[in-house]
């Protein structure tokens, strides 16, 4: 036997005793799926910047100082995140795994 396969077809127009119909379409608008974040600094820079020129942080005096601030893996990104951002724009520059030094 032969197996029957569903077909769905829309259609553009149709024609029945002189009357023609045409089907609305459907318009459906993409919402934009980047992500966007909020123009807030993020606390560790804030803090970078009240630190004075040449000092010697790391990131745990960064968790004593603010002990509200979440310390949950979306927390830890977006410090990671923030560090790598001032180390890119040479604010801080990293003397080990986790002690960095202010350079601005």
């Amino acid at each position: 036997m032969n197996k029957v396969k569903e077909l769905e077809s829309i259609p553009t127009k149709i024609e029945y005793k002189g009357i023609v119909w045409v089907p609305e379409e459907k318009i459906t608008k993409k919402k934009n799926t980047k992500r966007i974040y909020s123009q807030k600094q993020p606390y560790i820079k804030k803090w970078v910047n009240t630190l004075k020129v040449g000092s010697v942080f790391t990131v745990d005096e960064f968790w004593n100082n603010h002990p509200n601030h979440t310390k949950d893996k979306k927390g830890k990104i977006i410090i990671d995140r923030s560090i790598s951002e001032l180390i890119k724009d040479e604010k801080i520059l990293q003397l080990n795994k986790d002690e960095f030094k202010v350079l601005k």
